[in-house]
């Protein structure tokens, strides 16, 4: 065999062991596996877009296909387009395919997708977080800021992605729901600061009622200014005196005391003792010492 007939035979086996559209089907796969969820549920892939298959990697997957001679009309077989929906073909053996052309409007997408998953996975965090709260007690709970920095942040976020490209109009799953991220702006953003703001006066409202009932006991017994200020913030902590700094409960041996304690248990197994003394309503201290042995802090409660 001539050196020129053995050329020949390897640069034909070569081109036919080239599959331009089987390459392609093979670089478009993970697209074709995840599409459907970044088409309609992108927010749960927000914590995985650097793992995820790349824009660019799709987009090269054509740019390839068409450089090795392929028009948008050619089928690329990938089992994998059968999790597609309206892409997806089937020919007479019902062997899945989907046209070059089509694939390409999915890379299209995709980049758009991507500009939707943070801004999709924020909106479902807040609606989330809103309906958690909205079931606690507002006296339990203090002004929180970050409930006004997020409605914030989901402004910017909706503003920043469609600026970049993202559709307004292209309906995703929000948490429980389904709507756009131009919808989600009035429903979610909107909505969360409207409910922040609102959640501040309930919180001032259930403060205020709880401080006056829980002051009203030691304002029958003369307590005010800073004598009840205190007494509030502890209202849940043990006070002590007496000869042998025993816990005292009753509101009014508290209102009458001219100094009261607070024992304090420490980690390396000593004892502070926290003394306040009263001169009326007006307090002073508190005046701290720290003793080795609980005997020894016991004698020191006076």
């Amino acid at each position: 065999m001539s050196r020129l007939v053995v050329v020949l035979v390897v640069l034909t086996a070569a081109i036919a062991a080239a599959d331009p559209a089987k390459d392609a089907g093979t670089a478009l796969e993970p697209f074709f596996r995840y599409w459907k969820t970044y088409r309609e549920d992108p927010g749960s892939r927000a914590n995985a877009l650097g793992h995820d298959p790349q824009p660019a990697d799709c987009d090269a997957a054509i740019a390839n296909a068409r450089k090795a001679g392929l028009k948008d009309d050619a089928r690329i077989y990938e089992r994998s387009a059968r999790e597609l929906k309206d892409e997806v073909q089937y020919d007479e053996k019902r062997e899945p395919y989907v046209l070059l052309g089509d694939a390409a409007k999915i890379c299209a997408q995709w980049r758009k997708m991507v500009l939707i998953a943070p801004v999709a996975y924020l909106m479902s965090e807040i609606v989330s977080t809103q309906a958690s709260f909205s079931q606690v007690d507002p006296v339990s709970l203090g002004r929180d800021q970050s409930f006004h920095d997020k409605a914030k942040k989901c402004f910017e976020m909706v503003d920043a992605a469609i600026k970049a490209g993202a559709p307004a109009d292209h309906k995703v799953k929000i948490h429980e729901k389904v709507m756009s991220i131009g919808e989600g702006k009035t429903a979610v953003c909107q909505a969360h600061l409207d409910w922040a703001k609102e959640l501040d006066e309930k919180i001032k409202t259930a403060k205020a009622a709880d401080r006056e009932k829980r002051a009203a006991p030691y304002k029958a017994e003369g307590v005010a200014g800073q004598k009840l200020d205190l007494f509030l913030e502890y209202d849940d902590v043990y006070w002590r005196g007496g000869k042998d700094c025993q816990r005292i409960s009753d509101i009014k041996q508290l209102a009458k005391a001219k100094a009261l304690f607070h024992w304090l248990e420490n980690p390396d197994g000593t004892h502070t003792i926290r003394k306040y003394t009263f001169n009326g309503n007006k307090v002073s201290g508190p005046v701290s010492k720290t003793y080795r042995k609980a005997s020894e802090a016991q004698r020191g409660c006076k």
